[in-house]
Order: C-alpha cells, then structure tokens, then sequence
C-alpha cells in the first residue's frame, strides 16, 4: 500500500496498520484537558489489510475489517513504528474489538 513516499506497507496473514486519532487537547464545547487526561487513543482508521488467515481445509478466511473502516482496538495491541515522521500501528485482526459505522 503506497501510504509514504518512499515505503510500501503490506501487511501479512491477519494484520492491518492502522493510524490512531488524535485526542484532542480541547474539547468541543471549549474546555482544555488536564493533561493527565490525554492519552493515546484506542480508536484508528484502517490503513491496510493483510490477505487473511488459512483454515484447516487451506482456505482463506475473509478479514472482518477493510480499508477506510474505523475500529476500536485493545489498549495495549500491536507495534507502533514510525516512517516518514509518521507513527503507525500494527496489530493482528483479533486486536479489533469493534468497528464504528454511521447510522
């Protein structure tokens, strides 16, 4: 996936790289966050997805998740890493424990 200039990312079996949001320091209404409240985020926009895992018959099993979907994640799943100034997060499918739709 041609997210940076000079580096292509193609995730493996089960994994997606996702990019966090940004918690932002103030809220909607005006109010600034005491910094112990601010954190990294458990929501992130999927980036890439890997092809997906085989079962026993050698068949792959279709990801849960795509491209462009927002998810909310375990808190302390996958690898961060840092290209290009940006930092990225890697994790397995299972990290997802569930994705945000609209109504």
């Amino acid at each position: 996936m041609n997210l940076f200039k000079k580096y292509d990312i193609e995730p493996i079996e089960n994994h997606l790289v996702l990019k966090r949001e940004v918690i932002e320091e103030k809220t909607e209404s005006g109010l600034y966050m005491p910094g112990t409240s601010i954190g990294k985020s458990n929501v992130s926009k999927v980036l890439a997805v890997g092809p997906g895992l085989h079962d026993a018959n050698g068949e792959r099993v279709k990801m849960q998740v795509k491209v462009g979907d927002t998810v909310v994640i375990d808190a302390y799943s996958g690898q961060e890493i840092v290209i290009e100034g940006d930092t990225i997060l890697v994790a397995r499918e299972s990290a997802v424990v569930a994705i945000i739709r609209s109504k």
